[in-house]
């Protein structure tokens, strides 16, 4: 709407406020009144945008629903001043327009329905946002606990590596101790023979201690100085008895012999 038609409104609605305020003729103010709404409406038809949504026609259908309403009442009430020809044209108007009306209460019901339909649609669509949503937190903590167990697994499959490696270790010194422990079992087992040996020499030493005791010796020492003191005396008396021998012998062999001689026959 342009700037000179604002003002040519403006001016008519205020020429139609003083005439409200000052008109004594009711049929002269209707008149203007009504030409003010025709221009009013004209005003609207000429700002009507060319795209609105749904809830901005319904409200400006109701406006003019509402203003059928007032034609319709107009109708009735004068009646009796409309010929055949106007009363059938208004009447065909109006019709149409109540169809128009019948058509959008029925339309908007459908709306209503299909907004319904969308609700639960959309509430189903919610809800299964919902349920994929938890589901993709559930998938999320799996996915952290698989890394988790994996973790784990890979620290487990290195203490298995590390234990293998110890095992193998400890079977290769095993095996390397093996002559060793071969030799050293029959080292024990000299050893103990060697044991054994000194434990009887010893209990046979205890023994001959206790009979050297019981002989009247002190100690060995005393016993070896007593065995030397013999032996000295018995190499003596050997001597002594291998020179004494000696000469009987050979005295006796002579004798012999000549006991031998004279038993000869022709002696």
């Amino acid at each position: 709407m342009g700037t000179d038609n604002r003002q040519l409104l403006r001016k008519q609605l205020e020429y139609q406020a003083k005439l409200l305020e000052t008109s004594k003729n009711n049929t002269e103010l209707v008149l203007s009144t009504l030409s003010t709404c025709v221009s009013l409406l004209q005003v609207v038809e000429s700002s009507m945008p060319k795209t609105i949504s749904q809830s901005e026609f319904d409200s400006i259908f109701a406006g003019y629903l509402g203003i059928t309403g007032r034609v319709d009442g107009f109708h009735k009430k004068n009646a009796e001043y409309f010929d055949l020809e106007k009363s059938n044209t208004l009447q065909t108007v109006l019709e149409s327009l109540r169809r128009a009306e019948t058509i959008k209460i029925e339309l908007d019901e459908k709306i209503q329905n299909v907004e319904n339909d969308n609700s639960d649609v959309n509430s189903d669509i919610r809800n299964a946002e919902h349920l994929l949503k938890v589901e993709e937190e559930k998938y999320s903590s799996l996915i952290e606990k698989e890394k988790g167990l994996k973790k784990k697994l890979n620290g487990i499959n290195k203490k298995i590596e590390l234990l293998q490696f110890d095992l193998n270790k400890t079977t290769n010194d095993i095996k390397d101790l093996e002559p060793n422990i071969e030799r050293l079992i029959k080292e024990v087992n000299t050893a103990k023979e060697t044991y054994e040996e000194m434990v009887a020499y010893y209990s046979e030493y205890q023994r001959i201690q206790n009979g050297i005791k019981e002989e009247g010796y002190v100690d060995m020492e005393s016993f070896h100085k007593k065995v030397d003191s013999m032996n000295d005396t018995g190499e003596q008396l050997m001597a002594e008895y291998d020179s004494l021998f000696k000469n009987l012998i050979s005295d006796i062999e002579n004798l012999q012999d000549k006991i031998d001689n004279r038993r000869k026959p022709g002696i």
